[in-house]
């Protein structure tokens, strides 16, 4: 989700360093499902200290701070934590790699190797196993990392930013930019940029889409052909496919979730919300009927291209919405859907009473 008018604060805040809540004592935060659907962390205030818990139970010492616990794909633990003034990275209980000033952004390489941003000596740096991917800069964003385990990130100094692909400056200079993203199975790099001519989205360093006052959020076809931005231009919000507006301007709205195309890239489908309603757009018109929720999670389309789901939440409980209509179960926590192997059905991994659980519905 991003905020309609906050779009350039989320673009800055994608560069890590920034303060994180950590919740009132025994209030559990940063839950995550692991990738195989099949475990459950998150994060516990303990006093004054913090400690990871696993499927509710304890699962790492006590520190002064964790951060980014997640489930590795061989089974065991990694998490950012800090003891004093020292920040450093464990893996199935020990410690591995220097000590940092501070640590952000933590993730897995297909390889089960371990990338994240560090900070040291006031500079930041990307590490991926132990070592260090390229230079050091102001800030950096949280690495993104392809299924072939390439790492790119967005990198400020001087005042500019720019974007860094296994360690080297891809061309370009900008004013900010947003994280870049893999796209089309790890093959193409795109992101958000800003220059004093207005911002555009990028895909392998070179500009795709026109360029606006702001964009509020993007997506990309899956075989990478056509771009969807929603834009806030001379005072109007706009979706527009390829640089033409699909349907009349949006009107007040206070936060939009990211275009997501269908399968085989005829329509696109993104949610708009504000204060507790939200709709689904699909090609210029409302899908569906409005909902309540305080926020969504990304679409889904069934393969025909017929029904659309997202998971959304209320007052801290999500659930399923299809075509506009609320299905009745409610979870703690809902990780992304994904289509069964027939298309007739919706699949994720959930929390429900503190456990994961497989859930499969009917489309």
């Amino acid at each position: 989700m991003v905020r309609a008018k906050t779009a350039l604060t989320i673009a800055l805040a994608a560069f890590v360093g920034l303060a994180v809540g950590c919740g009132e004592s025994g209030e559990p935060r940063s839950t995550r499902i692991s990738e195989d659907g099949k475990s459950v962390t998150a994060v516990r205030r303990v006093g004054d200290k913090e400690v990871v818990v696993r499927d509710g139970k304890k699962a790492s010492d006590t520190y002064d701070e964790v951060r980014s616990a997640i489930v590795l794909p061989e089974g065991g633990l990694a998490y950012a934590a800090k003891s004093g003034d020292q920040w450093f990275v464990m893996k199935k209980g020990s410690r591995v790699g220097e000590a940092y000033e501070h640590v952000a952004g933590l993730t897995t390489a297909p390889d089960g190797s371990l990338t994240y941003a560090a900070k040291s000596d006031g500079k930041w740096r990307v590490i991926k196993a132990g070592k260090p991917v390229g230079e050091a800069y102001e800030s950096v964003s949280a690495p993104s990392v392809s299924p072939n385990g390439e790492v790119a990130y967005a990198a400020r100094s001087g005042g500019k930013a720019c974007v860094v692909k296994n360690g080297k400056r891809l061309p370009g200079e900008y004013d900010w930019t947003w994280k870049p993203e893999y796209m089309s199975g790890g093959q193409s790099l795109g992101f958000v940029a800003a220059t004093h001519e207005g911002c555009f989205v990028v895909k392998d360093g070179r500009p795709i889409s026109a360029k606006y006052d702001r964009i509020c959020s993007w997506g990309v076809s899956a075989d990478g052909q056509s771009v969807a931005v929603i834009v806030l231009n001379k005072g109007q919000f706009l979706c527009l496919r390829d640089d033409l507006q699909v349907g009349a301007p949006l009107g007040p709205v206070e936060e939009f979730g990211r275009p997501v195309f269908s399968s085989d890239g005829r329509s696109v489908a993104f949610a708009v919300g504000g204060g507790d309603s939200w709709s689904i757009w699909r090609d210029g018109a409302r899908h569906g009927s409005p909902f309540k929720a305080q926020g969504v999670g990304p679409l889904v389309f069934r393969p025909d291209g017929q029904a659309i789901a997202c998971a959304a939440m209320l007052r801290g409980k999500w659930f399923i919405v299809k075509d506009g209509v609320r299905t009745p179960e409610m979870y703690s926590k809902i990780s992304r859907l994904q289509n069964g192997p027939d298309g007739k059905t919706l699949r994720f991994a959930a929390v429900r009473g503190g456990k994961a659980v497989q859930v499969e519905i009917p489309w």
